[in-house]
Formats: structure tokens, C-alpha cells, sequence
């Protein structure tokens, strides 16, 4: 296994040399365009459905050429177009700029509080390699110091079709101290060791993981009630276009918003007359009630990616239910039951 300390200083001669090795501007050649469509329950542990659903779609364009600190590189321009539940009629909308240039096997992107051009991609690792990169500033990046970095390990590299395209992509965790609560990947923390985030990264796309990809590395905090920076752009990749590739991965067309989650009422924690036992559970999970369960009660468990399972659920007697979480893998989970038009959630762990 090797390292690769992707430092400043380490690329400090290569950003001077050649701006553009390789010619064919592999990572955002000119014309080409990206649309994400995102969910903030995608970016939520749980999600907390009390919390108004914000949907967004991110529109980037590599619009043109410029040279900044004598380096020639691509413009990208980004437009996020938002609706929130509370206001279903309402689009706003946030604009950004970004600046980049790649060589044969490395994509750089300007970093805005250094004042110079960073690491953004590294195609030339291998399996097992380690990598060092700067943090780089976008748009709602928490107090992260701007000399910030985070290591990954490459952990598979897989050719995989994109629009009958053969493409890399990078298969990739954090590596972090045990101790630490927050970390930076292209995807989402690991719910299965709470150790680190899981990342994937595509020649040409760039962030490809499911629901919460992205241009740039996510910031996650690894708190219970904690998330993933929604920062500018990310959220599913939903189309890619260039000369060479059209990719289309949505039923919905390319640049529409989708429709944001309004149909509950706000959720409140488990009421009086609602009891759960045992907590933690490792086989079946009981809920009591001093009134009846209504016929159509609704059991469903996010886990901390916000994947959802619906155990389903037997009624022992009037006030009183049963779901078998035996199948479930071992973790913290949110369970929300529906009862007619509200909702109640509840943090459980299912441990064997």
C-alpha cells in the first residue's frame, strides 16, 4: 500500500507547469453540464421529519475559459433552483461560481480561501492507495478552517457502464481518528462500522454515490442528529451531458425540482399514552397504547442513511403491537409510527 500526501506545496510546481497535460480536459471540458436533484431528508440521519422537506435542483455549466493566477482553467457556473414544504409555490434561487483545470491525472479546482488552485480528483491511484486532500470551500461548509483536509483510502476501482460508456470509478472510505464526530468523502457516513464516510468518485462526472453526491467532497457530522452539508452542487446526479456522453439516471425530466414531502403533520416524540419495549432490541419490539390501534397504523424505521424498512407488525391485543426486527442489521434507527395523520418517531438500537 502506498501514500500519496496530496499536499500545496507537493502540487505547487505541477499547478505552475502544465495546466493541461493531457489535452482532453477528461473533468469538465468546455460545454459540458450536470444536473443533481436533491432531498434534504437524503442528507438527514433519520430523516427528522419535523423539519420542513427542501427540494432542489442543481444546474452546472462549464460556460468558459479564464486564467487565474497565470493558470488557464474552465469556469463552471452553478444555479440551485428551491422549493420548501412550507412554501410549495415559492422558487429561490442561489448562484455560484467555481473554476477548474485537470492535467492526465489529476483535476484541480481553485480553492477560494487559499487563493490557488488545489487537488480535486487523483485518477492515478490504485487499490489500497491512501490520499490526502484539501477541504474545499463551497457554499454552507460549517466552520471548517480553511488549511482543512481529510485522507481516504482507495478501496476498489471498478469500470462501470455510464450511457454505454465504460468509465472508472474510485470506490473510497475516510480514514479518521476514532475519537473524531465529523469527516469528508464523496458520500455518506458509514452506518455499519460509525467509523467513517463511504465515497465514490467517476472520471468525467465526478461524485456518483447514490442520493448524496456531488462536484466536491461532502462534509458530514456524525452526531445522532446530525447530517451531510448540503453544499452547491450535490444530491442525486441525475443527468450528465458532453460531446462524447449523454447520460440520463431520472424519471423526471433533467431540470425539474422535485416535489417536496408535505403530506404529514409535524412529528412529536412518542406521547404518554405510547410505550416501546425493550429499547435496545434484538428480535421483536412492542408497542403499547392505552387506546386501540387504529386498522391502518403505519410502522416504518429509517436507518442513519435514510434507507427505510417497513417490518410490518402483528396486534396481539387492541392496545397492544408487535414488529420482529430479528432481520435488521445492528444499528441506531428512527421508527415513526403513523397513526391516521400524525406522526410520532422514536430512536431505538437493534443490537445482537
Amino acid at each position: 500500500m502506498k501514500s500519496i500526501a496530496i499536499t500545496f506545496f507537493l502540487f505547487l510546481g505541477l499547478l505552475q507547469r502544465c495546466p493541461s497535460a493531457s489535452g482532453q480536459n477528461q473533468f469538465a471540458p468546455q460545454g459540458a453540464e450536470w444536473w443533481y436533484q436533491g432531498d434534504s431528508y437524503d442528507f438527514m440521519f433519520g430523516p427528522p421529519w419535523w423539519i420542513p422537506n427542501r427540494t432542489w435542483t442543481d444546474h452546472v455549466l462549464v460556460s468558459g475559459d479564464t486564467v487565474i493566477t497565470g493558470i488557464s482553467c474552465r469556469k463552471i457556473h452553478v444555479e440551485r433552483r428551491l422549493k420548501n414544504a412550507e412554501f410549495p409555490d415559492s422558487i429561490s434561487t442561489t448562484r455560484a461560481w467555481f473554476y477548474v483545470y485537470d492535467n492526465i491525472d489529476t483535476a484541480f479546482v481553485l480553492h477560494n480561501n487559499l487563493n490557488r488552485f488545489t487537488p480535486l480528483y487523483v485518477y492515478n491511484a490504485a487499490v489500497n492507495d491512501t490520499i490526502c486532500l484539501p477541504i474545499t470551500p463551497g457554499t454552507s461548509v460549517w466552520d471548517i478552517p480553511i488549511d482543512s483536509s481529510f485522507c481516504f483510502m482507495i478501496d476498489s476501482i471498478v469500470m462501470e457502464p455510464f450511457g454505454g460508456v465504460m468509465l472508472k470509478s474510485f470506490y473510497t472510505h475516510t480514514l479518521m481518528p476514532e475519537d473524531q464526530r465529523h469527516s469528508s468523502n464523496w458520500g455518506a457516513w458509514n452506518t455499519n462500522t460509525h467509523k467513517y464516510n463511504s465515497g465514490k468518485y467517476t472520471e468525467k462526472l465526478g461524485g456518483t454515490w447514490p442520493l448524496t453526491a456531488g462536484l466536491f467532497p461532502l462534509y458530514s457530522s456524525h452526531n445522532v442528529d446530525g447530517g451531510i452539508v448540503e453544499r452547491l452542487p450535490s444530491g442525486k446526479l441525475s443527468c450528465y451531458q458532453d460531446n462524447e456522453l449523454n447520460l440520463k439516471m431520472s424519471d423526471i425530466a433533467c431540470d425539474s425540482i422535485p416535489t417536496p414531502f408535505t403530506g404529514l403533520k409535524k412529528v412529536g416524540g412518542l406521547p404518554g399514552f405510547i410505550s416501546l419495549f425493550p429499547n435496545p432490541v434484538s428480535g421483536k419490539i412492542t408497542l403499547s397504547s392505552s387506546m386501540s390501534w387504529p386498522k391502518h397504523t403505519q410502522i416504518i424505521l429509517h436507518d442513519m442513511m435514510g434507507r427505510t424498512y417497513n417490518p410490518g407488525y402483528v396486534i396481539m391485543q387492541p392496545g397492544r403491537l408487535e414488529c420482529d426486527l430479528s432481520k435488521l442489521p445492528e444499528g441506531l434507527y428512527f421508527l415513526h409510527v403513523q397513526v391516521n395523520n400524525q406522526v410520532y418517531a422514536h430512536k431505538i438500537v437493534v443490537h445482537r
